[in-house]
């Protein structure tokens, strides 16, 4: 008796940990040591080998370069990475609207070749430390408006994604 609740209990562990990161890295091996590689070659601009190109903005979707299927990919990817704040930010002071949206691509070139996306995206949400917000959405009314934001690397294939490590969920009003 005692084993099985010991196993039940590394067993519910496992899982709340593994939704509380729901990064993937399954599909295409050296992903994570390619992106990392050009993000220290693009700290301050991109430099040979790796370049980018902006292909999606909300601001300006007439200009888009990405297809309608891969936008509705990349938003799905973005849409699984933000449920994670369920178990991050969502804990403090604030509250999402559970509505992701696509803010920005940008895609990512070695050689001239897609080695991926860096996908920016966001939630309405309201900031409820200075208000008498009771869990009911009307009761938002008085507290500041903005949006959590937060950035993730994104494969070719969408198999494989992470977030950015230097744009974390972060409350924007």
């Amino acid at each position: 008796m005692k084993k099985s609740f010991l196993t039940l209990v590394v067993f519910t562990l496992t899982m709340m940990n593994g939704l509380a990161h729901a990064d993937s890295q399954h599909t295409e091996p050296g992903f994570y040591d390619l992106i990392e590689s050009y993000r220290q070659h693009c700290t301050d601009g991109c430099h040979e080998p790796f370049g980018n190109k902006v292909t999606f903005e909300i601001d300006a979707p007439q200009n888009a370069e990405l297809g309608t299927d891969i936008q509705a990919h990349l938003l799905q990817v973005a849409s699984n990475q933000a449920q994670v704040w369920g178990d991050t930010i969502l804990e403090g002071d604030y509250y999402s609207d559970g509505n992701t949206r696509l803010d920005r691509v940008s895609s990512l070139f070695e050689n001239g070749q897609l080695i991926g996306y860096q996908i920016t995206y966001s939630e309405g949400a309201w900031y409820t430390g200075e208000c008498d917000f009771n869990g009911e959405e009307s009761s938002l009314k008085d507290c500041a408006p903005g949006r959590i934001k937060e950035s993730s690397f994104v494969s070719p294939n969408f198999g494989d994604f992470f977030r950015d490590d230097d744009d974390y969920a972060d409350f924007v009003e």
